[in-house]
């Protein structure tokens, strides 16, 4: 079972769940961080226990347990066989099926396609998305390229545009990462990734006063817009921004003052030794008049707004809206849209982007507390919702096993054994247990869960880890 996309290992999603039509098992793959799966890698192998039509779902899941991204892939396998689950970002937004392709029920390059589409089945896909890597749209970032890969556009990293210590997200940019730990056994979750870049947008100040603010969202930081506009709308001055300092610097320059006579450059303009209707000119935003040799420029901008274009406008051309980037241009003020990420208030949706200058709704925010016996929902006005069910409202089968009912939460109630080392918790979740000795059957006492197998049944052959479910009194391998 290969794997191939462009969402990054480790910082988007931290691990693969493969599901086989038939078999009662998820077998989870941990992905290491900077692992390239652009061009496809290895997962797993899978024993189908035999041959013909085998359907797989597959689905990144993120630290946080939310599923990322998922699809549904078919094949007719003959003997030893390789099938590619394939996952690209311009599937984010696309639903399938669509109208009148009922049949077309998962996506791959941004349309709609039949479950038996894959890589190893090109035919079943229809039209490639490309031919070559200027056939797909540019990414957002300036750190990332369009790919072509075997018919199909992805977003990779450009080597060399981001410092040590960053990577590429191909929509935000580069980013520092902290330390994984690189799918050691012994260092806990297998990278989980590194934690959030931000809780609040004061964790993403970069002390620089020149490139405006910077804002949170949902951990990630991003610009936020407000860089400042340093032109003071006088001719004769040059005009930076003083990192340092945190301010804009307008230095005088006689040498920009042109009259053949010399003159001098003041705070509102060119100073020359006798005041004439043709020395004193008025710049944008301004009046000017002769008071004897001297003239006397008013600037018509409070303290508050800078000269655009001849209109008096908010510093930087600030249209208040987080969906545009501002900038003085030639005739006026430019607010062109962006593609930041931005928040549009709903607590119910996540990884919310500006589009068209406004701000859209992402994908639904998962709510879910691990708790079988709470009601998980959402609501707009106050976001994720966990409300307790009935006492006594049966907790169901999950994969520990039957638990009692519902008593504020589930209790371990009668347990069906598994070859994975899990057991279910006083909370009603699946932690590990200890493991028990080869060929030890499932009749043991709560708290423990068969974990090894030997061969196809416990007992026979060299100990191997497998996942399945405990049958006839010993471990069986479920898949």
């Amino acid at each position: 079972m290969d794997l191939r996309t462009d969402y990054l290992p480790g910082l988007e999603f931290a691990e693969v769940q493969l599901e086989v039509e038939g078999a009662d098992t998820v077998l989870v793959v941990p992905v290491a961080a900077g692992v390239d799966f652009l061009r496809g890698e290895r997962l797993t192998t899978l024993d189908t226990a035999g041959q013909g039509t085998v359907l797989v779902r597959g689905a990144l899941v993120t630290a946080a347990g939310a599923v990322l991204a998922e699809r549904t892939v078919s094949a007719r396998l003959s003997g030893r066989s390789t099938l590619t689950l394939l996952f690209s970002r311009s599937c984010e937004l696309v639903e399938c099926p669509l109208d009148g392709a009922p049949g077309a029920t998962e996506c791959q390059g941004g349309v709609c396609v039949p479950p038996d589409c894959s890589p190893e089945t090109p035919d079943a896909c229809g039209p490639a998305e490309c031919a070559a890597d200027g056939d797909c749209p540019p990414p957002v970032a300036a750190c990332a390229a369009a790919l072509c890969v075997e018919g199909t556009c992805f977003e990779g990293p450009v080597e060399g545009r981001c410092a040590n210590g960053e990577v590429c997200h191909p929509t935000v940019g580069c980013l520092e990462v902290g330390p994984t730990d690189a799918g050691m056994p012994d260092a806990g979750q297998p990278d989980a990734g590194p934690p959030p870049q931000c809780a609040t947008d004061d964790d993403c100040d970069d002390g620089l006063f020149c490139n405006g603010v910077e804002r949170c969202f949902e951990g990630t930081c991003a610009p936020g817009g407000g860089a400042p506009d340093c032109d003071d709308g006088v001719d004769c001055t040059r005009d930076d921004c003083d990192d340092g300092a945190g301010v804009c610097v307008n230095e005088p320059d006689d040498g920009l003052c042109t009259a053949s006579t010399g003159g001098t450059c003041s705070a509102t303009g060119c100073q020359y030794p006798s005041c004439t209707a043709a020395t004193c000119t008025a710049g944008p935003c301004q009046t000017a008049v002769c008071e004897g040799d001297v003239c006397v420029r008013t600037n018509l901008c409070d303290g508050d707004q800078t000269c655009c274009g001849g209109s008096c406008v908010a510093p930087g051309c600030d249209d208040g809206n987080p969906c545009t980037d501002d900038s003085c241009g030639a005739t006026g003020c430019v607010n062109a849209p962006n593609t930041n990420l931005c928040s549009d208030g709903n607590p119910c949706t996540s990884r919310d982007e500006c589009s068209g200058g406004t701000c859209q709704g992402g994908r639904p925010t998962l709510c879910t507390d691990g708790n079988l016996c709470t009601t998980d929902s959402c609501d707009p006005s106050t976001g994720c919702r966990f409300t307790p069910v009935a006492e006594g409202t049966s907790c169901g089968d999950d994969v520990c096993g039957t638990f009692s009912p519902c008593r504020g939460s589930c209790s371990n109630g009668t347990q069906t054994r598994f070859c994975r080392p899990q057991t279910c918790d006083a909370a009603g979740l699946c932690v590990e247990g200890d493991p028990v000795a080869d060929s030890q059957g499932c009749a043991i006492p709560d708290g423990d869960a068969c974990t090894t197998c030997g061969g196809t049944f416990c007992g026979g052959g060299p100990t191997q880890r497998c996942i399945g479910t405990c049958f006839g009194g010993c471990c069986t391998d479920g898949l």
